[in-house]
């Protein structure tokens, strides 16, 4: 019954970390460009952050398996409802459809993630939770702790963790470091951020041929779902590629200190 309790807050964790922040954005940012960008990368950035929060406190450091599992089942579980919430359809007239698709879930939150801009954000988060998971030791699971043990050792650093827990830090940051890069480019229209941080999304972009909806003497080029698409890949592949610069760092480090 414990267990049961706590698997339902966790629920209730990732559904409200996640949506709440997708809502927030969908009601603050207009929809544009940044705005997709932000729920492709903020809001996995946003989730990851609170699973590292929670993870290794009590009582929650006792669920190792638990909490990141079911806080993705959360995520996918309130996908319908908030994802129409956001949209403001939710009627009267609409009332059973929206408890159809809340019913058949989750193709219907990936389904109306696709349509809404949060895609890639469910993409990544999804992920990362699953890696989270997995990254935890099989003796630390048995043992009730996400980290390494705590019994009279002192609890490792950023940098001394062990393999797994350096694998999952470097992910969050390898997503921190793409949303809060999004954010930057686009406020300060900086060429060298999206040429350093953000490169995929620059060349997966530039490879997808822009739309002429002017004529051929005067032309006007316009983008595409194609290059949204495009963008939210390359967003992806920037997240996993500072996450890896961020653990070969890590690693080096590691190396070094070592040797002394």
């Amino acid at each position: 019954m414990k267990k049961a309790r706590f698997y339902a807050l966790y629920t209730l964790i990732g559904a409200v970390s996640y949506w709440a922040t997708d809502l927030l954005i969908r009601w603050i940012v207009p929809q544009d460009l940044i705005h997709v960008a932000l729920l492709t990368v903020l809001v996995p950035a946003i989730v990851s952050l609170v699973y590292f929060l929670l993870s290794p406190r009590h009582p929650h450091s006792q669920y190792v398996l638990g909490l990141p599992l079911f806080m993705l089942l959360g995520i996918w579980l309130f996908g319908p409802l908030t994802v129409t919430l956001g949209q403001g359809s939710i009627s009267s007239a609409s009332l059973v459809d929206v408890l159809f698709m809340w019913a058949i879930f989750p193709g219907t939150t990936f389904m109306l993630a696709t349509y809404s801009g949060s895609w890639g954000g469910l993409v990544i988060t999804s992920c990362l939770l699953v890696i989270y998971s997995i990254s935890v030791p099989k003796s630390k699971a048995s043992s009730s702790s996400p980290l390494p043990s705590t019994n009279g050792d002192p609890k490792p650093d950023l940098v001394n963790g062990s393999r797994e827990w350096n694998i999952a830090v470097s992910l969050f940051l390898g997503v921190g470091i793409t949303a809060a890069s999004t954010v930057a480019a686009f406020w300060v229209e900086s060429e060298l951020i999206l040429s350093i941080l953000l490169w995929p999304v620059r060349l997966i972009v530039g490879l997808i041929p822009p739309f002429n909806i002017g004529t051929e003497e005067d032309p006007f080029y316009e983008g595409t779902p194609l290059h949204i698409l495009g963008a939210m890949l390359g967003l992806i592949l920037s997240a996993i590629f500072n996450g890896g610069v961020v653990y070969l760092v890590l690693k080096v480090t590691r190396t070094f200190r070592g040797s002394d």
